[in-house]
């Protein structure tokens, strides 16, 4: 498989402390090829993040752990609050025409940005530069620019613990 010159560009640009790029890892055909491809391929250190938001089925868990232990990939299990979960999902199912989207699933829509701002932070806290995701197009399209803004916000909170913690501030 040949690299791809662009990506290789952004992707050479900065390296992790101990991982160059952390991967969204749903245990699927999409998020475990793109783990092989930028191990592989593009020879990355890469670390796969799973988000357990509690309503995943037993036998997601085998899947994540028997790729990963493969590929020799390390697995990041992100723990959320089970409650924060609920609450949303029971909104959004209960007030559904305050959040329906047109030709859009809204509570895969939404769910997908709290996972995406999960493992966005978890990247953030632990020096990893990148984050990737295994949506199609059309997901992406449609999350491209929410994404973009949390991994600016969360950018912009890494530069403002930065500028406190040498002056002795709390943050």
């Amino acid at each position: 498989m040949e690299k791809n010159d662009f990506l290789e560009n952004i992707l050479s640009r900065k390296q992790g402390k101990y991982y160059d790029i952390a991967v969204m890892y749903s245990g699927g055909k999409d998020s475990s090829f793109l783990l092989y491809l930028l191990k592989e391929v593009y020879k990355l250190r890469v670390i796969a993040c799973f988000v357990d938001n509690g309503f995943e089925n037993n036998c997601v868990w085998e899947n994540l752990e028997n790729f990963t232990k493969k590929m020799d990939v390390p697995l990041k299990i992100i723990k959320t609050q089970k409650d924060d979960f609920n609450k949303t999902f029971n909104t959004l199912i209960v007030n559904y025409e305050l959040f329906k989207r047109e030709k859009t699933n809204h509570i895969c829509f939404i769910c997908n940005n709290f996972l995406w701002a999960n493992v966005v932070k978890f990247a953030g806290e632990n020096d990893i530069p990148y984050v990737a995701s295994g949506l199609s197009l059309m997901q992406l399209s449609r999350a491209v620019v929410i994404s973009l803004l949390e991994l600016v916000a969360v950018q912009l909170m890494m530069v403002e613990l930065e500028c406190c913690r040498p002056l002795g501030l709390e943050c």
